[in-house]
């Protein structure tokens, strides 16, 4: 009996000697990766807020939670070549090549202005006040300020200003967060109650009074 047990115990062991133990990662391996850029976590959505009472955890969150599962492991930080979302300025750009693709599919030109309306300061605002940075740029010198890619092709990108419009419906709250220019990034062209209140605010501000009469 005891010399079965045995033998399933070393079957076993067998079994799993080619299972890589996570500990054992080679340390060379992981410093010789490919070096990156490092990204502020300020300006990831760490939060967002919709039907519950409280904001709740964003792709910003598990970005932390990566960052310091890798550090842990590594015992280097994480550095990134690129990001996709906001407030990156690529994800505003793609957010224009779709539009731009719709209208003309339409018959309708190119857009000239983009208003971008967020509930979230440090990301949705931030990531609009960049992108109307970056289109104050000549089309074929145009810098990334956040120091990651641009889109290639710009042949649907055509707006040459972006408004930023807050709305008091999620994450931020006028009665308990104050806007200061501190940090002008995160001031918006203007605050509307809601997203209806900054639909119409668009429509007033783009001369088509008669959609609103009606």
């Amino acid at each position: 009996m005891e010399n079965q047990e045995s033998n399933d115990q070393d079957e076993a062991l067998s079994d799993h000697e080619d299972d890589v133990d996570i500990t054992m990662i080679d340390e060379e391996f992981l410093q010789n990766d490919a070096e990156i850029s490092s990204t502020s976590k300020k300006i990831t959505d760490l939060v967002f807020k919709a039907a519950a009472d409280l904001p709740r955890f964003g792709h910003g969150a598990f970005l932390t939670c990566l960052e310091t599962l890798y550090k842990g492991i590594s015992g280097n930080d994480l550095k990134y070549t690129a990001f996709v979302g906001k407030p990156f300025e690529i994800s505003y750009q793609y957010a224009e090549t779709i539009a731009n693709q719709i209208a003309l599919a339409n018959g309708q030109p190119k857009i000239e202005k983009v208003y971008f309306i967020g509930d979230n300061p440090d990301v949705d605002i931030v990531g609009a006040n960049m992108y109307n940075h970056l289109l104050q740029q000549a089309m074929n010198l145009r810098t990334s300020i956040s120091g990651y890619s641009l889109l290639s092709d710009s042949s649907f990108l055509s707006a040459t200003s972006c408004e930023s419009i807050l709305v008091c419906t999620g994450v931020y709250e006028p009665n308990k967060q104050k806007l200061d220019g501190k940090n002008p990034w995160k001031v918006p062209t203007t605050i509307k109650l809601d997203v209806f209140e900054a639909v119409k605010y668009i429509i007033l501000k783009e001369a088509w009074q008669w959609i609103v009469n009606c």
